[in-house]
């Protein structure tokens, strides 16, 4: 707090000292210090899969052979994804604290037709 800014001392990142309180020793004014962009790209929700043909379903007697695989919140593009935030999570004042991410899910399977 020692360098904070003043007319005198432009050349620092913290912001200056306000006292609009009605206690004289609270600091509290809002400031722009801690902003960081949150832009973020997510794939919630991808399904790949593939159809067997029929002429080769048809030899084991199904009519129908679908096999595929499913993911849920696999892939997230953020930079503070290593800090365990959710990037769509918002805390008080939009502020984005220690959030659980939402969790991984897979999920793979065989649909069969007679």
């Amino acid at each position: 707090m020692m360098n904070h800014w003043t007319p005198e001392n432009t050349d620092t990142d913290i912001p200056r000292m306000t006292n609009y309180t009605p206690y004289a020793s609270v600091f509290n004014e809002t400031s722009s210090r801690y902003l960081f962009d949150a832009t973020y790209a997510r794939v919630r929700n991808l399904t790949l899969g593939y159809t067997l043909p029929r002429k080769i379903v048809s030899r084991i007697g199904l009519s129908k052979v679908r096999i595929y695989f499913q993911g849920d919140n696999f892939l997230t593009f953020y930079k503070y994804k290593d800090q365990g935030t959710n990037p769509e999570a918002a805390g008080i004042g939009g502020q984005v604290g220690s959030e659980i991410p939402m969790q991984k899910v897979f999920s793979a399977g065989i649909n069969l037709s007679f």
